[in-house]
């Protein structure tokens, strides 16, 4: 298996098309056996997907998605797991072990624009009704401001 995660210095980028750059790891054995860097250097939404494809990536290990290229993904044979933070290596790692607790898979409501990901957890841009932080906010960004994955 192998899988990979769009880092931003070291740690998730915020969202999949804010880098060109991939952190990709070799699974065998719930472990990461080989890790590299890899760029994408300006390639649009479709271009991307259809590199990570041709690179045997299986998994896409995001912060943000856009939701809109979800099914594409699934279509080339990419499965894109979303609302990840933290350094790109250890995400890597805590994937191959299965120890990862993923805010949002695949396209379920709430993972787009909007108030934050239906499960609240997104402070983000999603449509769904927020509840997870308080019913204060509901999801809508500290203090009402734009949103960001966290």
């Amino acid at each position: 298996m192998r899988a990979a995660v769009p880092i931003y210095e070291d740690d998730v980028a915020p969202r999949f098309g804010f880098t060109d750059r991939l952190l990709v790891g070799d699974i065998e054995d719930h472990q990461v056996v080989r890790c590299r860097e890899v760029h994408l250097d300006g390639k649009g939404w479709p271009e991307r997907l259809e590199a990570i494809r041709d690179m045997g990536i299986d998994t896409l290990l995001c912060c943000g998605f856009n939701r809109h290229y979800i099914p594409l993904g699934e279509t080339l044979g990419i499965r894109v797991v979303t609302g990840l933070t933290g350094q790109g290596r250890v995400v890597l790692d805590r994937f191959a072990r299965g120890e990862l607790s993923p805010l949002r898979k695949g396209n379920r409501r709430g993972a787009g624009r909007g108030r934050g990901g239906s499960d609240g957890a997104s402070l983000g841009r999603g449509r769904g009704d927020g509840r997870g932080l308080d019913a204060e906010t509901k999801g809508a960004g500290v203090r009402g401001g734009p949103g960001r994955c966290r």
